[in-house]
């Protein structure tokens, strides 16, 4: 089940895709993808199917079921699609642009799997079952095939390869995710949320990592609030069911701006502003307390 959503999430094309009414090939401001997306791949095999596809702005809906309102939250730009043939099967490579590096990155992170089987391409990539996906810059490049007898996971990924071999961008993960500390760190959960954070609809873009401290899970989290908005809001909001306790006076929170919540769906939250942001930790327990001076600490000394 878990693979059927995933492909339907990223790979399901609408009818007039295939139909081929994606409009002119119109080349991207960004990246020559005809050099991505050549029209023959020999050390592969592999001959594109017709012209490049493009869908940009609303058209997205055209080309990907149900699936295209949340690719306009991280401000999708363009797709431009490959369909490659080999011996009558057939393989995709879909090249996505989004507004900025972080937003390509965020995007991505929503699709990836939980445990992900980790591919080194661009600034992060995974394999899953005849998926592979992976992030570079303002890009996301989705590979997949229907016909997995005939594509082996090896073929899938240099496909892949190829196009990333000609793709522009950093290979490096958003820098706001240097900011979080390596102790505990979870390898490969870094996350950008573009909205809704914890079901709160006024946390937006907000960089998560997963870290395993003295046995257990917390989510760590970091976002901009240089007015202190969000976490005023997030506190006059707060259930009455809530508990809300201040926490101690020395940590290095700004101006004692920090709160512990208690809440019903994501038990004990610890968030606070530091230095224009706010950050905290979702799953905290008190014997998480050091970990948290210590990324506190690093915050406000701006490392």
């Amino acid at each position: 089940m878990r693979m059927r959503r995933l492909l339907m999430t990223v790979c399901v094309v609408g009818p007039l895709s295939v139909l081929g009414c994606g409009g002119p090939r119109v080349p991207s401001d960004a990246v020559a993808i005809e050099r991505c997306l050549p029209a023959e791949i020999p050390q592969l095999g592999l001959v594109r199917d017709g012209e490049i596809m493009r869908f940009a702005g609303d058209s997205l809906f055209n080309y990907i079921d149900g699936a295209a309102e949340m690719y306009h939250k991280y401000d999708f730009v363009e797709v431009q699609v490959g369909k490659y043939r080999k011996q009558g099967a057939g393989i995709t490579a879909d090249i996505y642009r989004f507004a900025s590096d972080d937003l390509a990155f965020g995007m991505y992170s929503t699709l990836r799997p939980e445990d992900p089987d980790a591919v080194d391409l661009g600034a992060e990539g995974f394999t899953f079952g005849p998926v592979l996906i992976f992030t570079r810059g303002p890009f996301m490049v989705n590979v997949q095939t229907y016909d997995e007898t005939a594509f082996s996971p090896s073929d899938i990924e240099a496909l892949a390869a190829a196009v990333n071999k000609n793709l522009t961008g950093s290979t490096t993960k958003p820098a706001t995710f240097r900011l979080f500390p390596d102790a505990g760190r979870v390898p490969n959960s870094e996350k950008m949320i573009a909205e809704a954070f914890l079901g709160r609809g006024f946390l937006k873009n907000v960089y998560t990592v997963e870290y395993v401290l003295d046995g257990g899970g917390a989510t760590y989290f970091l976002l901009d609030d240089h007015s202190w908005a969000k976490f005023a809001t997030w506190l006059d909001i707060a259930s009455p069911r809530d508990v809300v306790i201040r926490v101690p006076s020395d940590l290095a929170y700004d101006e004692g701006m920090a709160a512990i919540l208690e809440e019903k769906y994501y038990g004990s939250i610890i968030a606070g502003i530091i230095d224009g942001r706010l950050a905290g930790i979702v799953g905290y327990r008190p014997e998480y307390e050091q970990a948290l001076r210590q990324w506190l600490k690093s915050l406000a000394a701006g490392s």
